[in-house]
């Protein structure tokens, strides 16, 4: 799902990050650059699971102005790695992820 808040100041984005840590069912939340503003991965039963938790639980929030749902038809076995570089305060990072790394290394 993706979420866009109606407004972009600190204070809202901490009061929805903690508000939204205590639904269940968002087992990842990630803040994004631009729009939206973020992106939640969720784990339901079934449809309905997920309608009830689109329209009850997360479109009802305080703060959140739009939200956008897409449903994965299935997974993808493949890995494609991706190298990048990224400029932290200065110095050169390497930066490698992974299709299925739960995290990011550096070197």
């Amino acid at each position: 799902m993706q979420i866009t808040l109606d407004r972009g100041d600190a204070g809202t984005f901490a009061s929805f990050e903690a508000d939204i840590s205590e639904v269940p069912q968002v087992r990842q939340t990630e803040r994004l650059f631009g729009d939206p503003d973020y992106l939640l991965r969720v784990v339901v039963r079934d449809l309905d699971s997920f309608t009830a938790l689109r329209d009850q639980q997360l479109a009802t929030r305080p703060g959140v102005q739009r939200l956008t749902s897409t449903i994965a038809m299935n997974a993808s076995s493949r890995t494609v790695p991706c190298r990048s570089q990224l400029r932290i305060n200065g110095t050169l990072a390497d930066l490698k992820v992974s299709g299925r790394a739960r995290g990011v290394r550096w070197r």
